[in-house]
């Protein structure tokens, strides 16, 4: 039972207690009653965290005053312990926005450091960095790595772990880097014998696994974290593991047993739903798997969920959302409502997540759907440039589909073969039929029918093995392509050829497909030795542009810009960028010395 005031009263009753003089005592008293159980809640093993997460969600207004009083009175250690302590309510109930700012009031205030001991302020910073990384904010990195050198030098292996957890966090999309934390950390937590704290760590391996394009890595991250979760009775983690094996097992392109494991967790969602952003990891997950199935009635109504949870809470993971829409309404064959939700993701996109936006957004087969194979090609070469791991296929196949649509046959059966050698590097093949498939259509242009049977055969199968479906968009002209090839074949030479294909396993039907077609060398120098995104930066240098601009115009990074430029002097032998202009300006000019895309191809 409790009872509250009516505000009037309330008000009434804070301006007797300012009257009598004790108001600064009984608030002082009030903080550390809350602050003193805070703590000794959050010391206690999981099953008491779930008892502290209950206890401060009915007593979050005392929890606010308390740290209010803290904040007023400059009392860093008593705010900062009480903020700390609250860590797993802010983490786990979808309140990472409130904790942060808490965090950040404190440590931005440069008499924090010193007002503090040394092990509260780094836990501060971890966990504000813990925060932050899950719904993708940036915060200072030099101060997260100030922690991390201080934890190295105080004795205690937890408080080094949960640091170098949130710096493997921090570094979600710097993949390296964020590899080597968290091998770290789970080797730090491992000696100490925390299991707790291990389970936390795989779980955010896994999905930096994920953001770097490794689905078959952060399977086995998941995996492991899952196992520990179970052991220790962490519920939670258990099922965001759950969730990020899902994902995993999708990308791997294993689509019955991914929908499997998205159905049970739809099945339990009354009880494990109980923070928006895990909901919404699920539904995307969820949503993906019915997209690739073919099963867009399923995935509609899922994408609809997942849009009204985002805006629940409060507009992150649009950019995955609304991707994922598009990637629906492509598979459903309308290019102009792909485009558009392809626009509201990437509006939704963080400058911190952009390269992940890439990976996941269908911009460039949805522009070209739409007819503007400007954009399409743009995007396309933005996302081979800078995409991580296996996401490489699926910007590879998209730039391949627009070489198709430009003329490009060579150019595709580039773009193609680089994507099998990546599927096959990384073990992951959701998107390996598409490309045997657009494969096999332009090796049927050149009059190798037997080739492009067995590889339609290969990819047939493949798509019967992994309950896969087909772009819609490109579905009319498959069949074209099968009826083309039936048509230069006897009836039993075709079935017979198509079955062959089908016989063959993943790994031998990627090594026949590449057999003879291996990646066109170009020159080390000279204008034919430019990619076909260094040609579109020298183009616009030409046009006067700067790296700001250019950058802006590819969708690419100004670092990114200057990389190409450093390139291109190097091959062309240019001193300067006006030397650059003036020579590709004579290019593009003069008739008997071929354009600048004539020249590269």
């Amino acid at each position: 039972m409790r009872y509250r005031f009516l505000e009037t009263v309330r008000q009434f009753a804070l301006e007797k207690l300012s009257e009598s003089g004790e108001a600064d005592a009984v608030r002082t008293r009030h903080r550390d009653h809350y602050a003193t159980i805070a703590v000794g809640l959050a010391a206690a093993d999981s099953p008491g965290r779930e008892q502290l997460i209950a206890w401060a969600e009915n007593e979050i207004d005392n929890l606010r005053a308390a740290y209010s009083w803290s904040r007023e009175t400059n009392d860093f250690e008593n705010g900062l312990l009480l903020a700390t302590s609250l860590q797993d309510v802010w983490f786990r109930r979808g309140r990472q926005q409130e904790g942060m700012v808490a965090l950040d009031l404190l440590l931005e205030d440069s008499r924090c450091r010193s007002a503090v001991p040394a092990e509260l302020w780094v836990r501060g910073v971890a966990d504000q960095a813990i925060l932050a990384a899950a719904v993708a904010v940036p915060v200072n990195p030099e101060r997260a790595q100030e922690a991390l050198a201080c934890a190295r030098h105080i004795d205690d292996p937890v408080l080094l772990a949960q640091t170098l957890m949130s710096c493997g966090m921090l570094a979600f999309y710097d993949l390296a880097v964020a590899h080597e934390y968290f091998s770290e950390a789970v080797a730090v937590a491992d000696t100490s014998g925390n299991r707790w704290l291990i389970c936390q760590i795989r779980t955010m391996e896994a999905i930096a696994k994920i953001f770097a394009g490794d689905p078959a890595a952060a399977a086995h991250a998941a995996q492991a974290g899952l196992a520990v979760s179970e052991e220790v009775g962490d519920r939670y983690f258990a099922l965001h593991c759950r969730i990020w094996l899902g994902v995993a097992t999708w990308h791997l392109g294993w689509l019955k047993e991914a929908e499997g494991m998205f159905r049970a967790l739809a099945d339990e969602a009354a009880e494990t739903d109980v923070e928006p952003i895990t909901t919404l990891f699920r539904l995307v997950g969820h949503a993906g798997v019915a997209i690739h199935q073919g099963d867009i009635d399923s995935a509609t109504g899922i994408v609809e969920k997942a849009v009204a949870v985002a805006q629940d809470a409060g507009g992150f993971f649009g950019d995955t959302v609304f991707a994922v829409s598009a990637q629906a309404e492509l598979v459903n064959g309308d290019g102009e409502a792909a485009r558009r939700a392809c626009e509201t993701a990437w509006r939704h996109t963080s400058p911190l997540r952009e390269v992940y936006g890439r990976c996941a957004n269908p911009m460039p087969v949805a522009a070209l759907a739409s007819g503007d194979t400007a954009t399409a090609r743009a995007w396309a070469d933005a996302a081979v440039a800078s995409v991580p791991g296996y996401f490489q296929v699926a910007a590879l196949l998209s730039r391949a589909l627009i070489d198709v649509s430009d003329d490009r046959p060579d150019h595709a059966v580039d773009d193609l073969c680089a994507a099998l050698a990546v599927a096959s590097s990384y073990n992951a093949y959701l998107r390996l039929p598409d490309v045997l498939e657009c494969l096999a259509r332009l090796v049927a242009d050149t009059g190798e029918a037997a080739v492009a049977t067995r590889l339609l055969g290969a990819a047939a199968q493949m798509r019967d093995q992994m309950h896969q479906g087909r772009i819609g968009l490109v579905d009319a002209e498959y069949r074209a392509g099968v009826d083309t090839t039936r048509k230069a074949l006897s009836e039993q030479d075709f079935d017979a050829l198509w079955a062959e294909g089908a016989a063959l396993s993943v790994d031998e039907s990627i090594a026949y497909a590449l057999r003879g077609r291996g990646r066109r060398r170009r020159p080390s120098s000279g204008w034919a030795s430019l990619t076909p995104t260094e040609i579109d930066v020298v183009r616009l240098v030409v046009e006067g542009l700067g790296n700001k601009d250019i950058a802006a115009r590819l969708f690419i990074s100004h670092r990114t810009v200057q990389t190409h430029l450093t390139h291109v002097y190097t091959k062309l032998g240019c001193a300067s960028r006006v030397q650059l202009a003036r020579e590709a300006a004579q290019r593009l000019s003069d008739p008997h010395s071929g354009s600048v895309n004539e020249a590269s191809g």
